[in-house]
């Protein structure tokens, strides 16, 4: 199976698309509707119809008959994409989005072809941690090495006495054995052998990890029909009550049952996300220990001036806007609004100096040339120098240094690298030190924000030098740059103050 590496955000026409994947006109074109009905394409621009121009909004694999589609991140360099990269991304998504029964579930209906390679690949999870399916039967066994079966052993087995004590030689013992002929436990590894085989097929088994399933040499017509099938499934699941068991048989009830999740009429699979903005924002909150959503109490912070409540939120000092309605010459309280809430909050120690971050995490792509490209927009900046005037009063109540203002993107970079900062004198007043005057733009190695988040760990000392160099006035010595978080701790625990 050939493997076509496309950009996310590249535009294609049904000319050009039949062009990269080496088919019709016309097999384009059915391929094109395919992708906009899940959402991989979008149409950004109308002109005549032959030159409509389709835009990728998706990052991950796409099979198409015998060619594998792979959408990369925009960040990502055409050329420098390895297998290792992609498994990693692979990876990400699939943590994104929870376990495939989670994808699976998600249609009522059945089993759509959307999330058929979910329903492949969620019966491998299971198999992974199950093993298959199987049924154990009762049975007993002469000097087994189970629990002594005394009714058995008395009824069955002569003893002899010694001291009026009867001593037996032989006994009966209880045994679970494993019913190899169970008709579920068979069809079950019919099927996952089948799967594993057409994905090894699309050439994609190695990039999601998938090891190769040898089970059985039966085909599912060895079964019986369709409801032949369905009424021994529906048979076992009556009697069955344990629940990943239950969700095996359903599984494969579905993939017997639906038209499209025959192995020969599969055409295409998805494996992605049209979101990936979204996946990129909830990495760097994990990669750099998000505080908004922390207690006062466990960021380690005690009550002090107004904030005297030690179960309050970090994100609960912005205050909520106010309606009022005015009336008969009299202003009446009408209710809260929904309020700013910033991205990633992050509170340090940096030698010995308290450093309060706002970060936002931006997928973007950006250029700063003497046109400004790809960068976020006036409200995205507007908000950030909002959201350190919302903390005005907390900063100085606790007494930090610094303020950080940040936004995050990604970069194929090994090392972080600060891309710039935008200002906005005149419009936003400054608040003077310990605020900051601008928010700066850094572009952060991706591959190690992503490991963070498969990890569920935030960054490490020393890769926080190298992702965001280190501070400046004099805090580091040689070191410089204007971003950096040193948590001092002991036992795990933060020392904030």
């Amino acid at each position: 199976m050939r493997r076509v590496f496309v950009k996310e955000l590249s535009c294609v026409t049904v000319e050009s698309f039949s062009s990269l994947l080496s088919v019709s006109a016309s097999k384009a074109g059915q391929y094109i509707d395919m992708l906009l009905e899940r959402g991989v394409l979008s149409l950004p621009s109308l002109r005549n119809k032959k030159s409509w121009q389709y835009q990728f909004n998706f990052v991950g694999l796409v099979v198409l008959d015998e060619v594998t589609l792979v959408v990369i991140p925009k960040y990502v360099p055409r050329d420098e994409l390895s297998d290792e990269d992609l498994i990693q991304l692979l990876r990400v998504i699939r943590k994104y989005g929870g376990s495939y029964s989670s994808i699976v579930a998600a249609s009522e209906l059945g089993v759509t072809r959307n999330n058929r390679i979910a329903l492949i690949l969620r019966l491998i999870e299971l198999y992974s941690e199950y093993g298959s399916y199987s049924n154990y039967v009762r049975a007993y066994k002469k000097n087994g090495t189970g629990a002594i079966n005394w009714e058995r052993t008395i009824a069955k087995y002569q003893p002899v006495f010694a001291n009026g004590t009867p001593v037996y030689f032989d006994y009966e013992t209880n045994e679970s054995v494993q019913d190899a002929t169970n008709f579920v436990t068979r069809l079950h590894n019919c099927i996952l052998t089948e799967c594993s085989k057409y994905i090894a097929s699309t050439g994609i088994a190695e990039l999601l990890l998938v090891d190769e399933i040898e089970l059985s040499e039966e085909s599912i017509q060895d079964f019986g029909d369709v409801d032949s099938i369905v009424y021994m499934l529906e048979k076992e699941l009556s009697s069955q009550y344990v629940t990943w068991k239950r969700e095996v048989i359903d599984l494969l009830h579905r993939y017997v049952c639906d038209e499209e999740v025959a192995i020969d009429g599969w055409g295409s699979f998805f494996l992605g996300n049209t979101s990936f903005h979204a996946v990129w924002e909830k990495a760097c909150k994990v990669a750099f220990g998000d505080q908004l959503n922390a207690t006062f109490k466990e960021a380690g912070l005690k009550p002090k001036g107004a904030y005297q409540n030690s179960a309050m939120k970090i994100k609960e000092v912005i205050p909520c806007p106010e309606w009022y309605k005015f009336e008969n010459g009299d202003d009446e309280f009408c209710g809260t609004v929904k309020t700013l809430v910033p991205d990633t909050i992050v509170m340090r120690k940096i030698y010995g100096k308290k450093v309060f971050a706002v970060l936002d995490a931006k997928y973007y792509h950006p250029r700063l040339g003497k046109t400004p490209e790809g960068v976020p927009e006036l409200e995205s900046i507007t908000k950030q120098f909002l959201y350190q005037s919302a903390y005005q009063e907390f900063v100085k109540t606790y007494g930090f240094d610094r303020v950080v203002n940040a936004f995050l993107v990604p970069s194929f970079s090994s090392e972080a690298y600060k891309m710039g900062y935008v200002k906005f004198d005149g419009v936003v007043p400054s608040l003077g030190k310990p605020f900051s005057s601008q928010v700066d733009m850094w572009a952060l190695p991706a591959k190690k924000i992503w490991q963070c988040f498969l990890d569920s760990r935030r960054l490490c000392d020393e890769e926080i030098y190298e992702i965001l160099g280190a501070q400046e006035d004099g805090w580091m010595g040689e070191r410089h740059g204007s971003l950096l978080f040193l948590p001092e701790e002991i036992n795990g625990q933060s020392l904030l103050f």
